[in-house]
C-alpha cells in the first residue's frame, strides 16, 4: 500500500473525528500549468550513462535499423558479426611504446604486440555476485520485483588480480569478444562453469585516469588524417594498462614488471556482441530511441569529475574552505613522468 495514501486516509478520519471539516472541502492545490511548447516533438531528455565502458563496448556490433547508419567495430570492418577479426582488424591493434624520461602524449612505438596479454580479473572483478557479497543490496526499492534477480546474476568465480581464466593467454592482438567460447581457456571443470560468460557476469575493471587515458588515445597532430580529425589513434590502451596501470599511488614501484604486475591485462579491449544476443535492453533502447556513436565524456579521467559535469554542467576543483581554488596537498598531485627502466617494454609505475 502507499505509504502516503495511508498517511492520508488517516489524517482525513482523525480531522472528521474530531469535528473538524472534511479535506475534500479544504482549497486543494492547482494542477499543474499545461507543459511549455518545444520546438521539436522532444520534451524530455533522458541520458543513459554506462559507467566506465565505451560506446564500443557495448555497441561495437549493433545494426541500426532501415537507412541510419552508425560508426562502431563492425561497422568499420574492425569485427565480424560473429566476432571474430573482421578484414580491417589491424586499425585496432595495439602498439607498445618506449617512454622512460618524460610523460607523453604520444610515446614512440615499438612495435605491436604479437597477441593480446591475458585479460586479467583486476582488482574491482568481484568474484561473486554483488547481492552476495553485500547482501544489503537486496531488495533494491529501484527494481522491479521481477528483476531483482539480477543482483544476484555476475561474478568473475575467480579472486581479484589474476589472469581471468575464462580468456586465453593467445588472444588476437585487438578487439575481443567477452562472451564468446575460446579455445585455450584455464578455467577448472565444473563446479564451477565459468565458460562461456554471459553478458550478466563480472569481468575486470580497466583503468580510467587522466594521464593514462590521455597516452592511451595516443593523440599527436602528425596523425591528423580527413578520416581521423582528432589525430588520436586509440592504439596504447594495453601498453598504458601493463607499464603503469592505476598508477604507484605513492608507493615506489615494484623490482620487476610484466604483463600481469598492473593486474589489467588486455582487460579494455574486451567487447559484448549484440548481434550474438549480449544486452538486448540497450539494444531496444537503441532501436527506439537516439543513440550517439559519437559522444564523448566530458573529461578523461574516473568517475567523480565525470558525474559532476555531467550532473551540473560544471568543473570539479579543489577548493579552500570559501571554495576559492587552490593548491591540492602534495600527496594529491600525480606526477605522470616516469622513471628510467632498463626494459624497454615497460616503465615505472606513476607516483
Amino acid at each position: 500500500m502507499n505509504t502516503m495514501r495511508l498517511m492520508g486516509w488517516i489524517l482525513s478520519f482523525t480531522l472528521l473525528a474530531q469535528g473538524l471539516p472534511d479535506l475534500a472541502a479544504v482549497r486543494t492545490v492547482p494542477p499543474d500549468p499545461a507543459p511549455p511548447k518545444t520546438r521539436t516533438p522532444i520534451q524530455h531528455l533522458i541520458v543513459v550513462v554506462g559507467e566506465n565502458r565505451s560506446f564500443d563496448n557495448v555497441f561495437a556490433t549493433y545494426v541500426p535499423d532501415g537507412n541510419q547508419t552508425i560508426w562502431n567495430l563492425l561497422s568499420r570492418g574492425m569485427v565480424n558479426a560473429d566476432g571474430s577479426p573482421g578484414p580491417n582488424f589491424t586499425l585496432a591493434q595495439q602498439q607498445q611504446a618506449l617512454d622512460t624520461e618524460v610523460y607523453q602524449l604520444s610515446p614512440p612505438q615499438t612495435g605491436p604486440y604479437s597477441t593480446l596479454p591475458q585479460p586479467n580479473t583486476t582488482i574491482d572483478g568481484l568474484p561473486e555476485p554483488p547481492g552476495v557479497s553485500f547482501p544489503i543490496l537486496i531488495p533494491d526499492p529501484g527494481l522491479d520485483d521481477a528483476d531483482q534477480i539480477l543482483l544476484s546474476l555476475g561474478g568473475t568465480g575467480q579472486p581479484m588480480g589474476q589472469p581471468d581464466c575464462r580468456n586465453p593467454a593467445n588472444l588476437p592482438n585487438g578487439p575481443f569478444p567477452i562472451t564468446a567460447s575460446f579455445q585455450g581457456t584455464t578455467c577448472p571443470p565444473p563446479p564451477p562453469q565459468l565458460t562461456p560468460v554471459p553478458y550478466t557476469s563480472n569481468t575486470g575493471d580497466p583503468i580510467h585516469r587522466f594521464y593514462q587515458m590521455w597516452q592511451q588515445l595516443d593523440c599527436s597532430v602528425a596523425h591528423i588524417t580527413a578520416d581521423n580529425p582528432s589525430g588520436c589513434e586509440s592504439d596504447l590502451y594495453t601498453w598504458v594498462a601493463l607499464s603503469v596501470g592505476w598508477g604507484g599511488q605513492g608507493n615506489p614501484p615494484p623490482p620487476s614488471i610484466n604483463e600481469q604486475t598492473t593486474v589489467q591485462g588486455g582487460v579494455a579491449m574486451g567487447f559484448y556482441n549484440m548481434t550474438q544476443g549480449d544486452f538486448p535492453y540497450f539494444q531496444s533502447l537503441a532501436r527506439s530511441y537516439a543513440i550517439s556513436d559519437n559522444y564523448h565524456q566530458p573529461f578523461l579521467g574516473g568517475t567523480g569529475i565525470n558525474s559532476i559535469a555531467i550532473g551540473t554542467g560544471d568543473v570539479l576543483f579543489y577548493a579552500d574552505s570559501d571554495g576559492n581554488p587552490a593548491l591540492p596537498p602534495a600527496d594529491q598531485i600525480e606526477d605522470p613522468d616516469p622513471g628510467i627502466r632498463a626494459s624497454v617494454r615497460t616503465r615505472t609505475a606513476l607516483i
